[in-house]
Protein backbone atom coordinates (compact mmCIF):
# COMPACT_ATOMS: atom_id res chain seq x y z
CA UNK A 1 0.00 0.00 0.00
CA UNK A 2 1.06 3.19 -0.61
CA UNK A 3 0.70 6.56 1.05
CA UNK A 4 0.64 8.55 -2.66
CA UNK A 5 -2.16 11.39 -2.07
CA UNK A 6 -5.32 11.23 -4.83
CA UNK A 7 -5.21 13.70 -7.28
CA UNK A 8 -8.61 14.74 -8.35
CA UNK A 9 -10.11 16.00 -11.87
CA UNK A 10 -13.26 18.15 -11.98
CA UNK A 11 -15.17 18.55 -15.10
CA UNK A 12 -18.50 18.88 -16.47
CA UNK A 13 -20.83 16.44 -15.14
CA UNK A 14 -22.57 14.27 -17.94
CA UNK A 15 -25.14 16.02 -19.64
CA UNK A 16 -24.18 19.10 -18.98
CA UNK A 17 -23.60 19.82 -22.91
CA UNK A 18 -26.37 18.03 -23.97
CA UNK A 19 -28.70 20.34 -21.49
CA UNK A 20 -27.34 23.91 -22.50
CA UNK A 21 -27.58 23.18 -26.08
CA UNK A 22 -31.07 21.70 -26.49
CA UNK A 23 -32.74 25.09 -25.21
CA UNK A 24 -32.50 26.92 -27.98
CA UNK A 25 -33.58 24.64 -30.03
CA UNK A 26 -37.22 24.30 -28.13
CA UNK A 27 -37.05 27.67 -28.60
CA UNK A 28 -36.55 27.58 -31.87
CA UNK A 29 -39.41 25.24 -32.16
CA UNK A 30 -41.92 27.23 -30.30
CA UNK A 31 -41.46 30.40 -32.57
CA UNK A 32 -41.91 27.98 -35.59
CA UNK A 33 -45.23 26.94 -34.21
CA UNK A 34 -45.95 30.59 -33.04
CA UNK A 35 -45.88 31.95 -37.14
CA UNK A 36 -42.62 33.71 -36.49
CA UNK A 37 -41.71 34.56 -40.07
CA UNK A 38 -38.98 32.54 -41.78
CA UNK A 39 -35.93 35.20 -41.80
CA UNK A 40 -36.11 35.15 -38.40
CA UNK A 41 -35.85 31.31 -37.41
CA UNK A 42 -32.86 31.35 -40.34
CA UNK A 43 -31.41 33.45 -38.69
CA UNK A 44 -31.91 31.93 -35.29
CA UNK A 45 -30.94 28.23 -37.10
CA UNK A 46 -27.56 29.83 -38.18
CA UNK A 47 -26.93 31.41 -35.04
CA UNK A 48 -27.09 28.16 -33.49
CA UNK A 49 -25.25 26.19 -35.94
CA UNK A 50 -22.37 28.28 -34.94
CA UNK A 51 -23.15 28.40 -30.85
CA UNK A 52 -23.90 24.64 -30.26
CA UNK A 53 -20.03 23.33 -31.61
CA UNK A 54 -18.23 26.56 -29.64
CA UNK A 55 -20.62 25.70 -26.20
CA UNK A 56 -20.10 21.72 -26.59
CA UNK A 57 -15.95 22.79 -27.01
CA UNK A 58 -16.18 25.19 -24.56
CA UNK A 59 -18.12 22.66 -21.87
CA UNK A 60 -15.81 19.57 -22.60
CA UNK A 61 -12.69 21.60 -22.69
CA UNK A 62 -13.18 22.99 -18.87
CA UNK A 63 -11.86 21.50 -16.08
CA UNK A 64 -9.82 21.95 -13.12
CA UNK A 65 -6.73 19.04 -12.51
CA UNK A 66 -4.66 18.63 -9.83
CA UNK A 67 -1.01 17.38 -9.78
CA UNK A 68 1.67 16.97 -7.59
CA UNK A 69 3.21 20.62 -8.72
CA UNK A 70 0.11 22.56 -9.16
CA UNK A 71 -3.59 23.19 -9.54
CA UNK A 72 -4.74 23.57 -13.13
CA UNK A 73 -7.44 25.30 -14.54
CA UNK A 74 -8.29 24.52 -17.75
CA UNK A 75 -10.73 27.17 -19.24
CA UNK A 76 -11.89 27.15 -23.45
CA UNK A 77 -8.90 29.30 -24.52
CA UNK A 78 -6.27 29.03 -22.18
CA UNK A 79 -5.05 27.07 -19.04
CA UNK A 80 -3.68 28.62 -16.12
CA UNK A 81 -1.54 26.79 -13.36
CA UNK A 82 -1.39 28.05 -9.94
CA UNK A 83 1.73 26.04 -7.73
CA UNK A 84 0.68 24.63 -4.71
CA UNK A 85 2.92 26.63 -2.40
CA UNK A 86 2.02 30.00 -4.46
CA UNK A 87 -1.55 29.40 -3.39
CA UNK A 88 -2.31 31.52 -0.05
CA UNK A 89 -5.92 30.13 0.62
CA UNK A 90 -8.42 27.29 -0.96
CA UNK A 91 -12.15 29.21 -0.08
CA UNK A 92 -15.44 28.88 -0.16
CA UNK A 93 -18.36 31.25 -1.64
CA UNK A 94 -21.52 31.69 -2.33
CA UNK A 95 -24.32 30.47 -0.07
CA UNK A 96 -27.03 27.87 -0.23
CA UNK A 97 -29.51 29.82 -2.53
CA UNK A 98 -27.07 31.14 -5.12
CA UNK A 99 -24.61 28.41 -5.25
CA UNK A 100 -21.63 27.37 -3.32
CA UNK A 101 -17.94 27.62 -5.06
CA UNK A 102 -14.20 27.22 -4.86
CA UNK A 103 -11.89 29.84 -5.36
CA UNK A 104 -7.94 29.98 -4.66
CA UNK A 105 -6.04 32.75 -3.65
CA UNK A 106 -2.55 32.99 -5.98
CA UNK A 107 0.43 34.82 -5.67
CA UNK A 108 -0.81 38.12 -5.88
CA UNK A 109 -4.02 37.36 -3.71
CA UNK A 110 -5.80 37.22 -6.29
CA UNK A 111 -9.13 34.74 -6.57
CA UNK A 112 -9.70 32.45 -9.02
CA UNK A 113 -12.63 30.02 -9.69
CA UNK A 114 -11.96 26.49 -9.99
CA UNK A 115 -14.02 25.78 -12.77
CA UNK A 116 -16.47 22.62 -11.52
CA UNK A 117 -15.62 22.85 -8.13
CA UNK A 118 -19.20 23.84 -7.15
CA UNK A 119 -22.29 22.46 -5.62
CA UNK A 120 -24.30 22.12 -8.86
CA UNK A 121 -21.43 20.08 -10.09
CA UNK A 122 -20.85 18.55 -7.18
CA UNK A 123 -23.99 18.57 -4.83
CA UNK A 124 -23.33 17.53 -1.38
CA UNK A 125 -19.62 16.08 -1.55
CA UNK A 126 -18.53 19.51 -2.07
CA UNK A 127 -17.72 19.65 1.58
CA UNK A 128 -15.49 16.44 1.30
CA UNK A 129 -13.95 17.71 -1.95
CA UNK A 130 -13.02 21.02 -0.07
CA UNK A 131 -11.36 18.88 2.50
CA UNK A 132 -9.57 17.18 0.04
CA UNK A 133 -8.02 19.90 -1.58
CA UNK A 134 -7.28 21.78 1.70
CA UNK A 135 -5.21 18.62 2.62
CA UNK A 136 -3.03 18.23 -0.83
CA UNK A 137 -2.24 21.89 -0.53
CA UNK A 138 -0.98 21.48 3.32
CA UNK A 139 1.03 18.31 1.70
CA UNK A 140 2.23 19.56 -1.55
CA UNK A 141 2.65 23.34 -0.11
Amino acid sequence: MTNEPYFPAYRAPRGTAGISVSAPFLLLGILAVHGTPWTVLLTWAVIMLVVFPLTYVALRRSRTVTSHEHIQIRLPFGTRRIPWREIQAIEVSGSRMTGKYVTVRDGDGRRRNLIHVNSRALGDSLDVEVRRLHALWEWLR
